[in-house]
């Protein structure tokens, strides 16, 4: 927050700080500082606050079970989130060929949510449950199903 000014609490308080021309930011591919406040507004009231995301049109997975970590670490090029916390977790195929990007989110130990591409749906579950056979040949204990919603509250 700028000095003399409270931070935002709420999205609503984050969107209203500063003129619209404080807000605007100019199209670009490198790095614009003139989003950096605004980014970290919106940061904070996620860290202290809570947040939702609509997924409708998302392909959404559980996976959980005593080796779900070890899992997918066999089938994501990523390193996996610590508890309650989010990253990009890019699927590779067989031959190391990208296979989907997706968003993967720890819930605890072994308990983890992947979000991807919703028209891509049918191939991670098929990719997934192929890789979940092979796995569990190796290692049982691994258990992948479709999810539905994500709310994300972190002080509620």
């Amino acid at each position: 927050a700028t000095a003399g000014v409270a931070a935002p609490r709420t999205a609503a308080d984050a969107t209203s700080l500063g003129t619209p021309h404080d807000r605007f930011e100019t199209p670009t591919f490198a790095r614009s500082p003139a989003a950096f406040d605004a980014t970290r507004a919106e940061c904070d009231v996620l860290v202290t606050g809570a947040g939702a995301i609509e997924t409708s049109t998302f392909s959404k997975y559980e996976v959980r079970g005593e080796h779900a970590r070890r899992f997918l670490d066999y089938v994501l090029a990523s390193k996996l989130p610590r508890v309650e916390r989010v990253t990009l977790a890019p699927m590779l195929s067989d031959d190391g060929a990208l296979a989907a990007d997706l968003t993967c989110k720890c819930f605890g130990a072994n308990h983890y949510w992947l979000v991807g591409s919703g028209y891509m749906q049918d191939m991670h579950m098929r990719y997934l449950a192929a890789a979940a056979r092979r796995y569990a040949a190796a290692t049982p204990g691994v258990d992948v199903e479709r999810g539905d919603v994500l709310v994300d509250c972190a002080h509620a």
